[in-house]
């Protein structure tokens, strides 16, 4: 066993005195190289300018900002040119097939509105690699198949079915079922 002398003989004597010992403080600016700091200052500018713009964006979509997007889905069905469509421009084609369908607007406030786009947004981006024509494609699969469901329902009284809401519209559990039609009407072909 070691005795306590062969321990603390390379420990300094300092190191155990009740003394303070002055250290000079140096500061975090003297430590970091300028290439750094520069670095931290450009961060830092970037962070501030993303929290403004943050501020800036309102979360909610007008009432007329979303009527201008409903006519300009009205026309994108006449023409049957869906290039210019946007997220919003899904929102409203889901406000006028649940108006269609069901005989009722969907209750949807300026936030819902919002809140609605940034699904049918993450939804085209995700499932569809950003093709909102694919996504008007599987939204009329969708609509098509629940007008004619919504028909027998009514002929039959069997009115207490769960409608397409927006967040069953643009989730991607619709969109495997969705797959899954085309898996099956291309073997059939």
């Amino acid at each position: 066993m070691m005795s306590n002398s062969a321990v603390t003989r390379d420990v300094p004597e300092s190191l155990f005195s009740d003394e303070e010992v002055p250290r000079k403080k140096k500061s975090k600016k003297e430590d970091a190289s300028p290439e750094f700091m520069k670095l931290v200052k450009t961060v830092g500018a970037k962070v501030q300018r993303r929290e403004e713009r943050r501020r800036k964006r309102p979360k909610t979509i007008a009432a007329s900002s979303f009527e201008r997007a409903r006519q300009d889905v009205v026309e994108m069905i006449e023409s049957s040119d869906w290039s210019e469509c946007g997220a919003r421009h899904l929102v409203a084609l889901y406000d006028l097939m649940h108006t269609k369908c069901y005989g009722v607007e969907p209750s949807m406030g300026s936030g819902d509105r919002y809140n609605a786009t940034m699904m049918a947004a993450n939804l085209v981006k995700r499932e569809f690699d950003g093709d909102y024509v694919k996504a008007v494609q599987f939204m009329r699969w969708k609509w098509t198949g629940e007008i004619r469901q919504e028909k027998w329902r009514r002929e039959n009284n069997k009115l207490h079915a769960r409608r397409v809401g927006v967040r069953l519209m643009f989730s991607p559990d619709l969109v495997s079922d969705y797959r899954v039609f085309l898996a099956r009407s291309s073997h059939r072909s």
